[in-house]
């Protein structure tokens, strides 16, 4: 099977971090493509929208001070994974409204990193099969009466809408 490259761009107002990091990415882990590396400032914020990354390491400092401008040019809800990278250990909604995939304490070992390239490679895959779940949902649908998909502990449950008499969810399932 082959590995979808994750594209990614590192934004640090600190050059030294900024290059130990991208060194970290470029000869540590073969699953990230990187797509350029600059400070927080306009020249890399378009080189984001532009690039279209699927994973910004982000220093902590310079985006708790532009987060209007953050949310106004790529919204509450980026298309792209946050990683908030800092000195002190920060809780992320104490510097920022926008979802964030992880906080990391600088300087970044190496074994964080691969950490969280998993969890990057895993989430990317869940979207993926939630994807194909929906086609599937889609498709049986079109040649079936009404299905609903319900979320169980094992998974998902396909259950003809005519056949369903009461539902009752706990937390994330149905019952």
């Amino acid at each position: 099977m082959v590995t979808e490259l994750i594209n990614t761009i590192v934004v640090d107002d600190e050059p030294d971090m900024r290059k130990a990091l991208v060194y970290s990415l470029v000869h540590g882990c073969p699953q990230v493509q990187l797509l350029g590396s600059g400070e927080s400032d306009q020249k890399t914020w378009s080189m984001i929208e532009h690039q279209h990354p699927d994973l910004v390491f982000w220093d902590v400092i310079p985006l708790y001070h532009q987060q209007s401008d953050f949310i106004i040019q790529f919204g509450e809800m980026p298309p792209f994974e946050v990683v908030l990278m800092g000195n002190d250990r920060l809780e992320p909604d104490e510097i920022t409204s926008t979802p964030v995939l992880d906080f990391l304490t600088k300087p970044i070992k190496q074994r964080e990193l691969w950490r969280l390239i998993r969890c990057v490679q895993e989430k990317r895959q869940m979207h993926r099969l939630l994807k194909q779940v929906n086609t599937l949902t889609n498709l049986l649908n079109s040649f079936l009466h009404p299905m609903l998909e319900l979320p169980t502990m094992q998974g998902f449950d396909l259950v003809s809408v005519d056949r369903i008499c009461y539902c009752q969810s706990q937390n994330n399932y149905t019952n």
